[in-house]
């Protein structure tokens, strides 16, 4: 049993080596740079052609300068995940200078989970949702959340020619086809070349197989970020290690695997309460670590590739692996 002052020094262990990661950034990368203060908006937009509405959640930093422009991320959830799911990563993104879109995809969000359901049922559920049609809809909300922020006020200080696209699990693969996977049996590209840089957290293979046809067009700058313990509840992902094959099957050149050890699928869906139903002390640090340290590794890849910061992209190349701790692995290729 842990008694509350271990707790308390775990803790402070784990502050401590947090400070000494953000020190280890050196001077030319200031990663812990002054945040912004950001607005944050909840918006239903509709897509007429499709007659859909998309809930969507917005964090739009606030400019120190008229003229100041930021780079826009998207974020697409996992199965029965709603605009809430990511809040971890773009909270913290959009303080460091970025515009956050949130999106929710009817047909495979929350929608789907109804509270009378079975835990067999919801297992059902989100294996229906799972579908390639559901897919093709994702696919095509991001098309139109893309051109929505070109035309609308609120994205007035965007730079719409440095846009990122991530995801988690359902929304990991709904990243991947937009950067360029093939996930069909012939040969249908999706990507969208608005898209300049992504990040899957959780990704996965598509029924398991040809990895490497399925990856070989990805070839913008790609980070993919998983964990030891990372499958999932309806058992799409068998082992946790086919959340690595993606990385793997990839062009070189720009691409990044991230997996953290005792990382599973709950905490990298970024919403905050999902990865908190495990109370031991250890568990719960181990998460508080996980969850830093993929705030910092996901915004040096955000500045790197969206920013063409250069120091960014060293730190990155030469020194993020001392960041992480020593059963964690961090490859680059």
């Amino acid at each position: 049993m842990v008694t509350a002052p271990e707790s308390r020094l775990a803790g402070l262990r784990l502050l401590h080596l947090l400070a000494t990661a953000l020190l280890s950034l050196g001077s030319s990368y200031a990663l812990a740079q002054t945040g912004y203060s950001v607005s944050v908006l909840e918006q239903n937009w509709r897509d007429e052609m499709r007659q859909r509405e998309l809930p969507v959640k917005l964090r739009l930093p606030i400019g120190r300068q008229s003229t100041e422009r930021f780079p826009v991320v998207l974020f697409s959830h996992g199965l029965g995940g709603s605009r809430e799911a990511g809040s971890k990563w773009g909270e913290f993104w959009s303080t460091h200078g970025y515009i956050v879109v949130h999106i929710q995809h009817p047909g495979s969000d929350e929608s789907i989970i109804e509270p009378q359901l079975s835990p067999a049922d919801i297992r059902h559920a989100l294996r229906q949702a799972a579908s390639g049609q559901q897919l093709h809809e994702r696919v095509s909300d991001i098309k139109f959340v893309l051109d929505e922020i070109q035309r609308r006020a609120e994205f007035r200080q965007a730079d719409l020619s440095r846009i990122g696209m991530s995801g988690h699990s359902f929304g990991a693969l709904t990243t991947q086809i937009l950067a360029g996977q093939n996930a069909g049996a012939r040969p249908a590209r999706h990507s969208d070349p608005r898209i300049k840089a992504a990040i899957a957290f959780s990704p996965s293979v598509r029924n398991h197989i040809d990895a490497e046809t399925q990856f070989n067009e990805v070839r913008l700058p790609f980070m993919s970020v998983t964990g030891t313990l990372d499958g999932d509840w309806y058992g799409r992902v068998v082992a946790p290690e086919e959340r690595t094959r993606p990385f793997y099957a990839m062009p070189g050149g720009d691409k990044f695997l991230v997996l953290f050890h005792n990382g599973d699928h709950a905490i990298f869906s970024g919403r905050a309460g999902l990865a908190e139903r495990r109370r031991q002390s250890q568990a719960i640090a181990n998460d508080a670590r996980i969850t830093r340290l993929t705030q910092m590794l996901t915004l040096a890849f955000w500045d790197a590739y969206l920013r063409d910061m250069a120091s960014a992209q060293e730190w990155l190349a030469t020194r993020a692996t001392s960041a992480l701790g020593p059963q964690d692995r961090f490859e680059q290729r």
